[in-house]
């Protein structure tokens, strides 16, 4: 399926934009798209098309590059005069533990642990290899924001205030 989910989930977060029909239409094709993937991760309520801005702006921003409308990321941010791409500010990086495949290598998670900047990582529900020995409504799977809302927002609080 490689990156096509990405593209379905980015016009149904633009189709719910659309007046009266445009909200109903994106939840289902949403809630469609998750039942036909079985991740195993019990979503009630199911997250709605609005879940998914950042793949609808993360494909936007790239054509806008392509097309040269804007300047690439690599430019507007001096990337090409850093060795370590990760944040210069302190980072919260929240992710799910029970995914097959990861957008983060294990580099990432060792040097954002190691930094002393307040940067932290936290990852949420059982690792995958646990998975099977978990029953479903302890799985995170892919938005931690929604199925771990409690201890996700727990994290941010506590991230932010720690910084205050």
């Amino acid at each position: 399926m490689g990156m096509v989910y990405q593209y379905l989930n980015a016009f149904t977060f633009l189709l719910q934009a659309t007046p009266i029909i445009g909200v109903p239409i994106a939840d289902y094709m949403n809630a469609a798209f998750m039942r036909m993937i079985k991740d195993g991760v019990p979503y009630k309520p199911a997250p709605d098309a609005s879940s998914n801005y950042l793949y609808f702006y993360y494909h936007l921003n790239f054509l806008q590059e392509k097309l040269g409308l804007v300047k690439s990321f690599d430019e507007r941010h001096q990337v090409s005069e850093r060795k370590d791409l990760l944040p210069l500010c302190p980072v919260l990086f929240c992710y799910a533990q029970d995914k097959a495949f990861m957008f983060h290598k294990e580099s990432t998670l060792k040097k954002l642990t190691e930094r002393k900047d307040g940067s932290k990582v936290v990852g949420f529900g059982p690792k995958w290899s646990e998975r099977k020995t978990v029953k479903k409504e302890d799985r995170v799977g892919h938005w931690v924001q929604w199925n771990a809302a409690e201890q996700f927002n727990a994290e941010v609080k506590a991230y932010f205030a720690a910084g205050e």
